[in-house]
């Protein structure tokens, strides 16, 4: 008995030992089957195409175009040559109409300075009549876009790389090969990383904004795209966002000095090496050389490519220069979708205020006392947030006016009157106090 319980005991021993091994093959499958693939359902498969834009940037007239490469049958690489060409001819691509008829926007995970517009390609594998039942294997990557870029245009490609595996099975009844599933699996993120063995899986079937849902294709290629209408950004006509002075009132003066403080942010889709932008101080139309009136430090103060002195105002942190009438500091190459805050300091007699444009539409004006700062954004106003930059034009006009009012009311017009009403007043008093010295004399 004993003898048959050891014999028992050695088989299921033994039996143990073939499962660790065959669970030990399994864990040492190649990367092209470790990824959990259940795709039976998944028949179609479509591209989907994200351009993302800072906010209130214009949509570019762009096509995208991808490739679908075939690379392997049952994961034999020596018949990629047979594999079933997919899409058009290998190829398939998207096409953004431009501003005329905007895609649809998506609101999910989006940056909150940045706009996100999507399109999907037509199906990619509907079309094919397959040759054979098998697991047919194409890695597909987005081409160099064509789109030609403008002066002030960048354009982010993306790195993305996908492997998509359609299965296909012999249709009962038909006996032909059909697509039972495919497995889509992303390698290698926009940015160019590789997303280790196996990628990440993805759900490639297409549909579009159904209900205004999220139920776009998962296979998605995300672009960036921003620009600026400075041209090369050295041209102080091509002003993308300008900040000007003016003074007013009798007692006005063209040759004071008013102080601002300008702290100005790219938007967060522009890459981090973006770390200033190009600005001229203009005296009327005229490009001021010597800024050492306007307060601006030696360390900003540089040349453009024509020689001529410019200013490299770094991003994010409080910039101070002054301005005197009929100046303006033009920010050159200013992104679309930047914003901005601007302060003017205290100056005695002068009672501040500024309009302020974005995109060429009036978003509101701020007013102080005689003699205060002013601040935008200001809250109690129409502009309680950061001014943005667009497209057209975008301005914060200040103007400071000297009427010779104080905060006490009295003025230079003024003046006599109230000299002759004091000497009134102290005849007025004098008089009183001759009469009751004469009385308290009588009295005595």
């Amino acid at each position: 008995m004993r003898e048959k319980e050891m014999k028992k005991y050695r088989k299921s021993k033994g039996l143990l030992a073939i499962l660790l091994a065959v669970m030990l093959s399994l864990t040492m499958v190649p990367a092209a089957f470790a990824n959990p693939v259940d795709p039976e359902g998944i028949d179609r498969a479509a591209i989907t195409k994200v351009l993302k834009v800072p906010v209130g940037t214009d949509v570019p007239s762009i096509t995208f175009t991808f490739t679908i490469e075939g690379i392997s049958i049952n994961d034999d690489t020596t018949r990629a040559s047979s594999v079933p060409v997919a899409g058009n001819a290998g190829q398939a691509s998207i096409v953004f109409p431009g501003t005329t008829a905007n895609p649809y926007q998506h609101t999910e995970n989006v940056l909150p300075d940045s706009t996100y517009y999507y399109l999907e390609s037509a199906e990619l594998f509907g079309n094919i009549v397959w040759p054979d039942t098998g697991r047919y294997t194409y890695l597909i990557t987005e081409n160099s876009t064509q789109y030609a870029l403008d002066d002030g245009e960048f354009l982010i490609e993306s790195q993305a790389v996908y492997r998509v595996v359609v299965y296909v099975k012999e249709d009962p009844i038909t006996k032909l090969p059909y697509i039972w599933g495919i497995g889509a699996f992303r390698i290698t993120d926009d940015g160019g990383t590789d997303l280790g063995p196996g990628g990440v899986k993805v759900d490639p079937t297409p549909g579009g904004p159904a209900t205004g849902e999220w139920s776009y294709s998962q296979m998605t290629f995300g672009n960036v795209y921003y620009k600026h209408n400075g041209d090369d950004g050295e041209d102080p006509e091509k002003d993308t966002l300008i900040i000007s002075k003016e003074v007013s009132g009798e007692y006005g003066s063209s040759q004071t000095y008013f102080d601002f403080t300008l702290t100005i942010n790219k938007p967060s889709l522009v890459p981090d090496t973006v770390t200033s932008y190009r600005a001229y101080i203009l005296d009327g139309t005229t490009v001021v050389s010597n800024l050492t009136n306007n307060k601006v430090g030696a360390s900003f103060i540089t040349t453009d490519s024509n020689n001529v002195t410019c200013i490299d105002i770094p991003l994010g942190t409080p910039f101070t220069f002054a301005l005197k009438h009929g100046q303006s500091l033009v920010l050159t190459n200013a992104f679309v979708g930047s914003n901005y805050s601007i302060s003017e300091a205290a100056t005695p007699s002068y009672k501040p205020f500024v309009v302020v444009l974005s995109n060429n539409t009036l978003i509101g004006e701020v007013t102080a006392g005689i003699g205060s700062g002013l601040a935008v954004p200001a809250d109690g106003t129409a502009i309680t947030s950061n001014p943005l930059v667009g497209e057209l034009k975008n301005s914060a006009a200040f103007e400071n006016v000297n009427d010779g009012i104080e905060e006490t009311g009295l003025t230079m017009e003024n003046l006599p009157f109230i000299g002759m009403i004091a000497l009134a007043a102290l005849g007025l008093g004098a008089f009183i106090l001759i009469q009751a010295r004469k009385r308290r004399a009588e009295e005595l």
